[in-house]
């Protein structure tokens, strides 16, 4: 793929460790004044600035330059990702590592509906990255203590035995029937499909079908999952609290993929 017209503006002057978070310091300033002459005295003219590098700024800027425009992505951080990075604190006790947004990303290993991993796509670069797979994660709650196995399902069937009450299995095979036709509607339509041009009808056409499928579930699509779990009369305290715990609430987390 040829390189896209898209320039990413960093503070590159700092003089700091870009794995460790610090209080702002005389160099940062300098650094961002520094950054901020750069563009001011940048001759060349942008179709499009984007101010912040975070996802939504990231993603925005490679599909602008994706589809021709001359795109420049401003950050005053020394670096670009906004919560898709992580900080580490220095402490007596040891050296920590944090996240600085969500720990797990779904559907980013392979092609898929995920509209950060269309954008990788778009831009040529998902197969450059290195991507972790989760086995399963260690969940504490007011019940007790479990481990999550992603896609496992007999291991979280002896979970809803232990935790869950008499009838949580029947109950979460109703959930999971319930939320099924859902998750279809969810991925009928890709979001790059959806833009803010008369262009967009020609691939909504495509779509159609698609969209057709997920009308009866639209106030399930734009809500919280809780309307699902209302929905197919789940009751079992455990299975409520443990689908917003977990997040472990549609077919697709079971499944592994």
């Amino acid at each position: 793929m040829a390189t896209l017209p898209l320039r990413l503006l960093l503070p590159a002057t700092l003089a700091l460790s870009a794995s460790r978070l610090t209080q702002p310091s005389t160099t940062t300033v300098t650094a961002r004044r520094c950054a901020r002459a750069a563009v001011c005295s940048e001759t060349s003219e942008y179709d499009v600035i984007v101010i912040g590098s975070g996802i939504g700024g990231l993603c925005a800027g490679v599909m602008a330059a994706r589809y021709g425009l001359k795109t420049l992505v401003v950050e005053s951080h020394y670096r670009a990702g906004g919560a898709a990075h992580s900080f580490e604190r220095v402490t007596p006790h040891g050296n920590f590592m944090f996240d600085s947004g969500p720990s797990l990303w779904a559907g980013m290993a392979n092609p898929s509906m995920n509209p950060l991993r269309q954008c990788l796509d778009a831009a040529g670069v998902a197969d450059s990255v290195e991507w972790v797979q989760y086995d399963g994660w260690g969940m504490v709650i007011p019940e007790g203590e479990f481990y999550f196995r992603v896609g496992d399902t007999a291991s979280w069937h002896a979970t809803l035995r232990e935790f869950g009450g008499p009838d949580a299995q029947e109950q979460w095979d109703a959930l999971m029937k319930s939320v099924g036709p859902v998750t279809a509607a969810a991925g009928a339509t890709s979001p790059m499909v959806l833009r803010s041009d008369p262009g967009v009808l020609l691939p909504l056409l495509r779509c159609l079908p698609g969209l057709l499928s997920a009308a009866p579930y639209a106030s399930l699509l734009n809500g919280p999952f809780s309307l699902s779990v209302e929905r197919a009369g789940t009751t079992d305290p455990f299975i409520k609290v443990a689908h917003t715990s977990t997040n472990i609430n549609t077919n697709s987390t079971l499944s592994g993929t």
